[in-house]
């Protein structure tokens, strides 16, 4: 299959290219520079922030043998073999979570490298992993060979024992933000010789929620159904909510225009789009609505009023997880304002 979907050909390959997470990647290109790397390491965060690239990225710069300003050189045999080279090992917890494959790790750890200086264990999903694997574990990352080095990785870090965090230097990676991975996007669009509109990629990362995995794979899908991404093909293609619609809302609180409240959150259920997701856009989109009107921004509406809708579809959000009529109550929130 010679067709990779953008997310895997854009894979980070390098420091350099590893996007929203500057001072992670700063400091680790430090210690690879100055040989004061650690021998375990636990990456967290939300998923698709660059958490497994990092450690791949990682990997292959302790083991490159010419090192540039502390990037892989990409050309040494290390970096050449990078992708099928023996001495680094991933594991998936999730699927291979328990004692037996940790013992096994633990007795092959001992053996020396192949062909590159350091033998490295990327370990994805950690929390999945047993108690008994967690214990089995424990004592490797206490007394590791020489040659061994872990990279942890999990998006629930509360689940990892304590005696294993203790053990790591921790490094906490966050959502990217809109301007990094919007600027992303519109390269992989040149690159690509896609067409898009400007804020086309404004509401892609708002579907994305700073995941780089998940932009990239909607920016796949849409541009395989147009010839250039609108922000009309985007609302179309996954059946949300602009946020025309939401300030139509505020329109129709202003005019006491009762019929138009209900129609457009009709529109939104019928829409079958998880409540959750609207209120969170809801809640956004306001939030910016009040701070303009702080700046002095002249809308229409008192910032009281804003502030009580906010305040009143936080609740709703609170409450959807178990109350099957939260459209009703989106309803009840606006037309409350109205008087």
């Amino acid at each position: 299959m010679s067709y990779k979907v953008l997310y895997r050909k854009y894979r980070p390959d390098s420091f350099n290219k590893i996007i929203g997470q500057t001072s992670i990647v700063e400091t680790l290109k430090n210690s690879v520079t100055q040989g004061t790397f650690s021998h375990a390491y636990i990456f967290t965060g939300p998923r698709g922030t660059g958490k497994t690239s990092t450690a791949k990225v990682l990997s292959k710069t302790i083991n490159c043998t010419n090192l540039k300003d502390g990037e892989a050189c990409g050309e040494c045999e290390n970096c050449k073999n990078f992708s099928t080279s023996p001495d680094i090992i991933e594991i998936d917890a999730a699927s291979n979570n328990g004692v037996d494959e940790i013992r096994e790790l633990r007795n092959n750890i001992t053996l020396a490298p192949a062909a590159s200086k350091y033998k490295i264990y990327i370990i994805d999903e950690v929390h999945m992993l047993s108690q008994g694997a967690f214990n089995a574990l424990l004592k490797t990352l206490e007394e590791p060979p020489s040659h061994a080095i872990f990279i942890l990785a999990t998006t629930e870090v509360y689940k990892v024992p304590i005696t294993i965090l203790s053990r790591c230097q921790r490094y906490d990676f966050k959502k990217i933000n809109s301007r990094d991975l919007i600027a992303h996007l519109r390269a992989v669009c040149s690159q690509e010789k896609i067409e898009f509109e400007e804020n086309s990629l404004e509401e892609i990362y708002a579907l994305s929620e700073g995941c780089a995995r998940d932009a990239l794979s909607i920016l796949d899908q849409l541009s395989k159904a147009h010839a250039k991404i609108t922000l009309g093909s985007v609302l179309e293609t996954y059946n949300i909510i602009s946020n025309r619609d939401i300030d139509d809302l505020l329109t129709a609180i202003q005019e006491k225009n009762v019929e138009k409240i209900v129609d457009l959150i009709d529109r939104f259920e019928d829409s079958g789009t998880n409540a959750q997701k609207i209120l969170k856009k809801m809640i956004n989109y306001y939030e910016k609505r009040a701070i303009s009107l702080k700046l002095g921004e002249k809308c229409g509406i008192s910032f009281t009023i804003i502030d009580r809708l906010i305040k009143n579809l936080n609740s709703c959000y609170i409450d959807a997880r178990i109350n099957e009529n939260v459209f009703t109550m989106i309803k009840m929130s606006f037309l409350e304002l109205i008087d």
